[in-house]
């Protein structure tokens, strides 16, 4: 189909798109036959080298595929180990400040409950001292 798109098409750049396209879908087709192969041979089933699967294969080039696939594959789980170390550093971060937090707000908290406890006394220091005050007053007013 992209053949045919590629001979009827006058725009050389649209022309050039099409091919390009055309020779992806090749490289793709021409991966996965390999990778077919590859596994075929894996699992141990026998081929004849006049096999049009086997024809034109270079072990040495299978495997350098194979080789680079596995590295492309150690390199993306290596950024994936990398990104993931990030958002721990950055978790940790997060849960440091948040402790580092809730400890000066207990801290605010303590202080709050033991100036409340100080004015507590002082208020009844105070309560004692006006009852008193107003006792000796009604004695007074009592006596005279």
């Amino acid at each position: 189909r992209l053949e045919k798109e590629i001979d009827e098409c006058s725009d050389p750049d649209w022309q050039q798109e099409l091919t390009e396209r055309l020779r992806h879908q090749f490289e793709l087709f021409e991966a996965e036959r390999k990778l077919k192969e590859v596994v075929l041979i894996g699992l141990g089933v026998k081929r004849s080298p006049q096999d049009p699967v086997l024809a034109g294969l270079n072990p040495a080039k299978l495997f350098e595929d194979l080789e680079f696939g596995q590295l492309e594959e150690e390199a993306d789980l290596l950024a994936g180990r990398e990104e993931l170390q990030r958002e721990v550093t950055e978790l940790s971060t997060r849960v440091q400040c948040r402790q580092l937090r809730l400890r000066e707000l207990e801290t605010q908290r303590t202080d709050t409950a033991l100036a409340a406890q100080q004015e507590g006394r002082e208020m009844e220091r105070a309560l004692i001292e006006y009852l008193r005050r107003l006792e000796e007053a009604q004695v007074e007013k009592y006596l005279l």
